[in-house]
């Protein structure tokens, strides 16, 4: 077959899957044109097939064919080219346009009598393509980076703050349960606080890969009011909590990771979201940003530079009124950071701190 490879190559990838199956001998070895008197009968029935896939032979001359070639006489061509026709060429009617089933007909055949053949070539089809899928799922995961690749990619660029560690990680899970909700407002000298917080939350959890999941339990058992008013959950109308809506979330979109656009759809058109006001849709989405976050820790940094990982969000309009007027303060001396960096931040902060 090795001649024919070029050819082959060339065919609907479905043909290839037959063809290259290690059933498709055993497929070819059931027909009785096998039984001709001919020492290169496996040869020519190879190219025969390949032939008529690739449709240098039409299907409607198939039986002149064999009268020619094989020197079959009408009656025995006929039979042959039925058996060719059913056997081999059945199952891909629509590559060639219903030529076949036709030509079945047309020669008092039945399709019915060659169902078993084109079920078992279906079922190689279905078993190569869900080998493609695994062996491309098997290479995607290859090519992505591993939880340990990406961590230690960060380690040499974050600036760490100091901090007891030991101290950090006992407080940490019960500010998730009991506190988290603050972190939501907009606030200057907030956001300056959790500059150093997002430093001290990405060394424990870098150094600790299963601290993540004490905070994400915290997170789960938040009872903190997040947003006005109730929200529907299970049927039933329950207040609107971190871990309500927590929940409510991955019932509409599962617990598997999830992208922006995700979270976007989300904001937009779920019942409990959409009706929400500007400033409790904010607060929303920075909470589901921190369950993000903690909970696909380090993947949901994949591909966004360092200086911009942040476990719980931080404005991005930090104003400075160090020694200013009222009027200048809110005109002049007005210090935007579109997508405030942690260490853009705690510069601020540095700064701030040295003109007290």
């Amino acid at each position: 077959m090795g001649n024919l490879i070029p050819k082959i190559k060339n065919l609907p990838l479905n043909i290839q899957d037959v063809i290259f199956s290690e059933s498709f001998g055993d497929l070819n070895g059931e027909l009785t044109v096998f039984m001709i008197s001919d020492e290169n009968r496996y040869a020519k029935i190879a190219d025969l097939s390949v032939d008529l896939f690739a449709k240098d032979l039409k299907v409607s001359d198939l039986i002149k064919y064999l009268q020619d070639n094989w020197q079959l006489k009408p009656k025995e061509a006929t039979a042959k080219a039925l058996e060719i026709a059913g056997k081999r060429l059945l199952t891909f009617d629509n590559y060639f346009n219903g030529g076949v089933s036709q030509f079945i007909a047309d020669n008092g055949g039945d399709v019915v009598d060659y169902r078993e053949y084109v079920e078992r070539q279906q079922q190689i089809i279905q078993e190569a393509e869900a080998e493609r899928e695994r062996e491309a799922e098997e290479a995607k995961k290859a090519e992505e980076p591993t939880p340990e690749d990406i961590v230690e990619d960060a380690q040499s660029e974050l600036t760490y703050v100091e901090s007891d560690d030991a101290e950090e990680k006992k407080w940490a899970p019960k500010l998730f349960q009991e506190s988290l909700v603050q972190f939501f407002t907009p606030d200057e000298a907030m956001a300056i606080v959790l500059t150093d917080y997002n430093l001290v939350l990405l060394k424990l959890l870098i150094e600790d890969p299963k601290f993540k999941h004490s905070l994400e339990s915290a997170l789960y058992s938040n009872q903190q009011l997040l947003t006005s008013g109730q929200i529907y959950l299970k049927g039933k109308m329950v207040s609107a909590t971190v871990a309500n809506y927590i929940q409510d979330f991955i019932e509409k979109n599962g617990s598997s990771f999830f992208e922006n656009i995700a979270l976007t759809q989300y904001l937009i058109s779920s019942e409990n979201a959409k009706r929400l006001d500007s400033t409790d849709r904010m607060k929303l989405k920075k909470m589901l940003n921190v369950y993000r976050n903690i909970k696909f820790f380090p993947q949901a940094f994949d591909r966004i530079p360092v200086e911009q990982w942040m476990i719980i969000p931080v404005e991005d309009q930090i104003i400075d009124n160090t020694d200013q007027s009222s009027d200048q303060k809110n005109k002049s001396e007005e210090i935007i950071l579109d997508n405030a960096t942690p260490l853009e931040l705690r510069a601020l902060a540095e700064q701030k701190r040295k003109n007290k």
